[in-house]
């Protein structure tokens, strides 16, 4: 895919030269989104039909024109970035935020009343009164509609879907804040 060098500039005609590695991969992410976006929404548009009759099965991203850079994109991420000793650490980081979380949460779960507000009492009461309003009456609504699913599938799908709601700095703050800044 033939990409012009002004796209990938974010729109601009000159970038100065002085910026730092940070800033100029920020600017490129951007602008290959951008880039990226555009073609997955040609694609889609010339697709519409066969992907609102349901025959379309494919990623809309390998099919369209942004196909090859995005192999390309992925490439460089394996070969370049993903072995990076900082992106290693980040995710051994994230793997012990996102177990310690599950953990306090699921103590939180099994305790949930199946109505009304939990009860702060204890630690099971205080991590349950912790979670998301919306996610407890998520939890507490599809209980009450629960179709021959055991109670424990809803309690599980309670805790993973709060967790993985949360946005990594949310997350990465609220670990912090739980564990005293382990």
């Amino acid at each position: 895919m033939e990409v012009q060098n002004n796209i990938l500039k974010a729109g601009r005609t000159d970038i100065p030269s002085s910026l730092d590695d940070d800033i100029w991969v920020a600017a490129f992410r951007t602008a290959a989104i951008l880039v990226m976006t555009d073609r997955v929404s040609l694609e889609f548009q010339s697709q519409y039909h066969a992907i609102i009759s349901g025959t379309y099965c494919h990623a809309l991203l390998d099919r369209s024109d942004a196909a090859e850079f995005a192999s390309n994109l992925r490439q460089l991420a394996v070969a370049r970035i993903y072995p990076e000793r900082s992106t290693l650490m980040l995710e051994l980081m994230g793997r012990g935020v996102i177990g310690d979380l599950m953990e306090v949460f699921w103590e939180g779960a099994r305790e949930m009343p199946d109505k009304g507000e939990p009860r702060s009492f204890g630690f099971a009461g205080k991590a349950a009164a912790l979670i998301s309003r919306n996610y407890r009456q998520v939890f507490q609504s599809s209980l009450a509609n629960k179709r021959g699913i055991p109670e424990v599938y809803y309690r599980y799908q309670l805790v993973t879907d709060y967790v993985c709601g949360m946005t990594d700095s949310f997350a990465k703050r609220l670990h912090a804040d739980l564990f005293n800044g382990r």
